[in-house]
């Protein structure tokens, strides 16, 4: 077998091993059959588990922990990464579907809250550009609980109206799906049956993710004098 130099780049298997790891394996596995192949290991994240490390690996920063809220509202420590202003956030870290237990899992109750806090405390910190990776999330909140988060770390009145601190920051999404807010393509169909313990959603549960949904987008494009569409 004559190989040289390989690239491994494997993206993570959903609670079970990290980018690294399995990049890792296969190295392993790679050297067993040519021991003098030169392997270079390359993390990668489609933007769930293993996001922030990617970005460690490829930029640097400093990790920073963070006392937050779990999907169930129980206290835990979420790490998020900072290189100069801007701020890599891993939403799995604080509202990771691997952090319940199947039992657990519920998208009816369990909330974004504790991303929001990690993006309080990257604002406070100074960062200006905020990278948010989507995936793994145990929710399916439309990110209201990470809304609540904020407002209720920045706002004296109770609205997002009076939240200043986020007008100079950038956000930038990571995701790899393309899927609409709401119909029978849209987040509560797709993914809503992948968050709920192991019997899967039930068809009216759906339907009311799927309403709670498009109510959150009537209001926002109310808010911003739009139609929703």
């Amino acid at each position: 077998m004559n190989m040289q130099k390989v690239i491994v780049a494997i993206d993570s298997f959903k609670g079970c091993l990290t980018s690294a790891e399995a990049n890792q394996a296969a190295s392993e596995g790679i050297l067993m059959g040519n021991p003098e192949a030169q392997i270079v290991q390359v993390p990668v994240s489609d933007g769930g588990e293993g996001f922030m490390g990617a970005f460690l690996a490829a930029m640097g920063g400093e990790l920073v922990e963070v006392n937050v809220k779990d999907p169930l509202m129980r206290p835990i420590v979420a790490p998020y990464l900072v290189q100069g202003d801007t701020a890599v956030i891993e939403i799995a870290k604080a509202s990771g579907l691997t952090l319940l237990s199947p039992e657990e899992r519920d998208p009816m109750v369990a909330t974004s809250y504790g991303t929001g806090q990690l993006v309080v405390d990257a604002v406070r910190r100074g960062c200006k550009r905020i990278i948010v990776g989507l995936g793994g999330s145990a929710t399916s909140d439309c990110g209201i609980g990470m809304l609540r988060a904020v407002i209720d770390s920045f706002s004296k009145g109770g609205s997002w109206d009076d939240v200043r601190e986020l007008d100079e920051v950038h956000f930038t999404i990571a995701t790899d799906v393309t899927n609409p807010l709401c119909g029978e393509n849209g987040a509560a169909h797709i993914f809503g049956p992948q968050k709920f313990a192991p019997q899967g959603a039930t068809h009216e549960q759906v339907l009311a993710l799927d309403a709670r949904a498009k109510r959150f987008a009537d209001a926002s494009a109310k808010h911003l004098g739009r139609d929703c569409q």
